[in-house]
């Protein structure tokens, strides 16, 4: 007991000590929080919102910001921490048909961007000491081909294929390719195919008429002044069914140069069967009669013999334009030629005295009777 007064002024000196080091660091906290500094800090400069279909090059690629801070957050002051962003959502409507372009942009302390959440540290930015970028972009394109998807039966008789339909604007059409659409599009190194959306022809004949829409997959867009090409007028060619008839023993003939010459033609085989291809309702009309025969090759000449080839065609003026395959069997004939002196005379009487003897038969012959005299 005697010793406790000595203890009481050691501990108010402990807490005086104590005291005296958090004031102390209390001000120093409080300067360090007042104190500003200022960086100049190469940062990135970051597009967003560029279009997937763009080729985009920026140059520099860095820009000088400068910045103030409190002292205590030095630390925080590194390139990686900032970056400036330079918006270009309207490049692709900027390029348009012109499909390149280049150009500056102007850059602001409002665009500088964070990833420490520099508001909270009350670190602020405070000039750019390069405040433009230019900037050079091109639209990823290519030509496609339309194919227009044609569904459902035709009316009886009927047909079409995918060919026979035709886009009233044209084959092909410019659109624009995504990076991955065009990365396929190179390895697969064929020609990009856009098809429309279905079109229904059932019951339909003849020239048909449709007004569609392209069925444009993930990847691909049009230009944006040609959004309206997005809706096709196709037409579709709805012909009637073809059928393949044979007629046969069809004569053969051959038409001289000249009829004055005198000569004939023997051909050989004299008929053949002729094979028709064509719409349903002008084969069936065909008949023999309305063939001809083109024969290559004869030789007009008394004498001569020729295999040839021959050539059947309608001869009929209204059935030209039609798109008939006609074809012959055999192919080829023989063809002799001959003049009409040469023509064998027709059979006439024999002469009696010119008539051969009658052969002796093994049983005499009756006495033929003396001819009775006309009164």
């Amino acid at each position: 007991m005697p010793n406790a007064p000595l203890d009481r002024p050691l501990f108010t000196q402990a807490f005086i000590i104590s005291a005296s080091i958090l004031c102390g660091f209390g001000l120093w906290l409080m300067t360090q929080l007042r104190e500003k500094k200022e960086i100049s800090l190469y940062i990135a400069v970051q597009p967003v919102n560029v279009p997937p279909e763009a080729k985009l090059a920026i140059r520099p690629q860095q820009i000088l910001a400068k910045f103030s801070y409190p002292s205590i957050d030095e630390g925080k002051m590194r390139s990686d921490n900032f970056y400036i962003e330079v918006d270009f959502s309207d490049l692709k409507q900027r390029i348009g048909r012109r499909l390149e372009d280049k150009g500056d942009r102007s850059l602001s302390r409002e665009q500088v961007r964070d990833r420490i959440d520099a508001g909270r540290y009350n670190i602020t930015t405070v000039d750019l000491l390069e405040p433009q970028v230019s900037w050079e972009a091109s639209l990823r394109n290519t030509r496609a081909r339309i194919e227009p998807v044609l569904t459902g039966k035709p009316a009886d008789g009927f047909v079409y294929t995918q060919r026979s339909a035709s886009d009233e604007r044209g084959p092909e059409v410019t659109v624009l390719l995504s990076k991955d659409r065009e990365e396929q599009l190179m390895q697969s190194g064929g020609p990009l195919v856009v098809k429309t959306k279905p079109i229904d022809v059932t019951g339909l004949s003849g020239l048909v008429r449709k007004t569609t829409e392209l069925d444009l997959p993930a990847g691909i867009s049009l230009l944006p002044e040609e959004a309206d090409q997005m809706t096709r007028t196709v037409f579709v060619d709805i012909e009637e069914q073809e059928m393949t008839r044979t007629l046969e023993n069809v004569p053969v003939t051959y038409q001289f140069i000249s009829a004055a010459q005198g000569l004939q033609a023997e051909i050989t085989p004299p008929r053949v069967n002729v094979i028709i291809t064509g719409r349903t309702s002008v084969v069936k009309g065909i008949t023999p009669a309305m063939i001809s025969f083109g024969l290559f090759g004869v030789v007009e000449r008394a004498g001569e013999t020729r295999e040839v080839a021959i050539d059947p065609m309608i001869a009929e003026s209204a059935l030209r334009q039609e798109n008939l395959q006609i074809k012959s069997d055999p192919r080829t004939v023989v063809v002799k030629v001959i003049s009409d002196s040469a023509q064998s005379p027709s059979p006439t009487a024999t002469p009696a005295a010119e008539t051969a003897p009658t052969p002796v038969s093994e049983s005499p012959a009756a006495p033929t009777p003396a001819p009775t005299a006309t009164p």
